[in-house]
């Protein structure tokens, strides 16, 4: 292009210089030729030279309209030349200051952004965190929703939660997608020893990229898992900065980034805060011997079941349960044997019972009570025979032999103008008839 514009004005001035020295030649000032020919020759050589500077000079304009085009396409790495003349060279050097700024304004509002997600991916963990601490009473089902969760955050295909005990971390819950893990497998590491046991032991999270070329990685022998543990995040948990466990994220396909180790760690927090505030109002409301729910709570319970059964015209059942001549365990074998009883029919009836729908409580020293939500009468005395039948089955082992163990129940059905003591009394009337009756059947 310069050289296309530097040869038209070559020719204008060559043609003008020609019909300078023709006019000249054949007008009167023909004695003036030879002067006119060398101030013709000058005024050619000076536009030549204006020309030739002219073009010149329009490379370092070609260069910044280069620039230009290259940010307007959003090129924030293009730096103009500098090596210009001076006009030039303040312009390339000013817009480069601009373009470093702009980059620097745009990487800090693209790390805002970032930090940003991250607390909402944060906050939209910890509601579905809280929202399963509500709504999930029972705490391995609570413990592996929220590994699921936290899994699902930062999707990896694996999770799994160790609790501190003693000088030693032990595998409580384990989610793993595609096959099931039974908690018994899992062994127990010392305090420092395995990756898990080292990030408690620092009290620091890791980040582990490959497993197997860590250092502090333990083979996990009894599950055979060796080959499929790829990569891991570690993230100690911590109550009123004593240590209480470690959550385990494993397997992220692409590997895990920075980002995931700031959203564990916001999680791993509140995660711990949660764990421990659920297991203090689970023994709140838990009967510490036998593991079922107290009578407080089972008066609070019934209150509301009582109340929805009624506004939304319901059915709601109840079976009151006790074991029959228990005062003679306690007389002939000790209270330790009398206490084995009592867990022992406490798990087997909380075995029987739909899990997140029924539920069942201490109601005295040998009595429990069980509360069916949406069970009309006769099924409520098909689950109490199943109740009754299943502890029959299953005697308690004591000193390598069996003993057996029996129970009486009375069942009691909700109608509209029945009050909620009237609502107990009934079953406790059906309880005490099968007692008189003969024991081990339901009433």
């Amino acid at each position: 292009m310069l050289k296309k514009h530097f040869i038209q004005i070559f020719i204008v001035a060559a043609g003008f210089s020609v019909l300078t020295i023709l006019l000249i030649y054949f007008s009167s000032l023909r004695s003036f030729f030879f002067t006119g020919l060398i101030i013709t020759i000058m005024i050619s050589a000076a536009t030549l030279t204006i020309s030739w500077l002219l073009c010149r000079n329009r490379n370092p304009f070609r260069e910044l309209m280069t620039g230009i085009s290259e940010l307007a396409k959003g090129n924030l790495d293009y730096q103009f030349p500098v090596n210009q003349s001076h006009e030039t060279l303040e312009l390339a050097t000013n817009i480069n200051r601009m373009t470093l700024n702009l980059k620097q304004k745009l990487n800090t509002i693209i790390t805002s952004n970032h930090e940003l997600d991250l607390k909402n991916r944060a906050m939209q963990c910890l509601i579905q965190v809280n929202q399963a601490i509500i709504n999930i009473p029972d705490m391995s089902q609570l413990l592996t929703k929220i590994l699921e969760i936290l899994a699902e955050a930062v999707n990896c295909e694996h999770a799994s939660l160790m609790l501190l005990e003693g000088r030693s971390l032990k595998a409580k819950v384990v989610y793993w997608k595609d096959r099931i893990i039974e908690i018994e497998e899992w062994i127990t590491f010392p305090v420092g020893e395995g990756i898990a046991g080292k990030s408690l032991e620092l009290n620091e999270p890791l980040l582990v990229k490959d497993v197997e070329k860590s250092d502090y990685f333990i083979p996990y022998q009894k599950l055979n898992l060796n080959s499929g543990l790829r990569n891991m995040i570690c993230l100690p948990l911590c109550v009123d900065n004593q240590p209480i466990g470690v959550i385990n994220l494993l397997n992220k396909k692409n590997g895990f980034f920075n980002s995931d180790l700031k959203l564990g760690m916001a999680l791993a927090g509140e995660v711990a805060v949660a764990f421990k505030n659920k297991q203090l109002y689970e023994l709140s409301i838990t009967d510490g011997l036998t593991g079922v729910f107290i009578r407080r709570y089972f008066q609070v319970r019934l209150n509301e079941e009582v109340f929805h059964a009624k506004r939304y015209k319901t059915d709601l059942s109840m079976i009151m349960l006790d074991i029959d001549h228990f005062k003679s365990f306690n007389d002939t074998y000790g209270h330790q044997v009398g206490d084995a009883v009592l867990r022992h029919v406490a798990k087997t009836t909380a075995g029987v019972i739909r899990k997140e729908i029924d539920f069942v409580a201490r109601y005295g020293g040998e009595e429990f009570a069980v509360v069916c939500p949406g069970t009309p009468y006769e099924g409520a005395l098909k689950l109490a025979e199943r109740i009754r039948k299943t502890i029959e089955d299953n005697p308690l082992n004591h000193e390598k032999k069996p003993l057996k163990v029996t129970c009486s129940l009375g069942v009691s059905h909700l109608i509209r103008e029945m009050g909620v003591e009237r609502f107990i009394e009934i079953a406790d009337q059906a309880l005490y008839k099968a007692k008189e009756t003969g024991r081990n059947r339901v009433c």
